[in-house]
């Protein structure tokens, strides 16, 4: 079961079938295996601070969002035997992800928190990315990672959000 292949857009021989495994994509063996984790819904429910804050400061598009991606990364992480669930939390990461991307390099101006952003967001990818790795190795050391990941997650989003506030007012 590979979540993120350690091959970079390698040609693999698999089952007499040929692909090119690409870092980004997600191969379909995923489903062959059921991953609850409690704590992975916990640090899924951390999204709704960010949510919260949005509603508060009246930044609603982000907010629906962040609450979009918030219950569809609830309801993987309830239930990872759910294609649809995958395919839905993993989407709606990353359209949230680019999102919040554009509106940070937007709307964070002040040097010292665009600083703070780009250290944020290293450890959100290399968490991601250990995640990852480890996943595929067998280690159960990967859901710490993933959590960490869910953690830098929120702290991005809330960096953005209030920036936005700032800016607004």
């Amino acid at each position: 079961m590979k979540i993120f292949p350690l091959e970079s857009l390698t040609l693999c021989l698999n089952k007499n079938t040929t692909y090119i495994q690409d870092p980004l994509l997600i191969s379909h063996d995923i489903f062959q295996e059921t991953i609850p984790s409690k704590e992975l819904i916990y640090t899924s429910s951390l999204f709704f601070i960010p949510a919260l804050y949005g509603f508060y400061y009246s930044i609603h598009g982000l907010s629906i969002i962040t609450t979009t991606t918030a219950l569809f990364s609830i309801n993987y992480w309830s239930n990872t035997e759910s294609r649809i669930g995958f395919f839905l939390d993993v989407f709606f990461a990353r359209f949230s992800g680019i999102t919040y991307f554009i509106y940070g390099y937007k709307y964070i101006t002040n040097p010292t928190i665009r600083y703070n952003c780009y250290f944020n967001t290293c450890l959100m990818i290399s968490c991601y990315v250990f995640s990852n790795i480890l996943y595929n190795l067998g280690r159960p050391e990967w859901v710490k990672f993933h959590m960490a990941f869910h953690f830098f997650t929120t702290i991005g989003k809330l960096l953005v959000l209030s920036q936005i506030r700032n800016n607004k007012l």
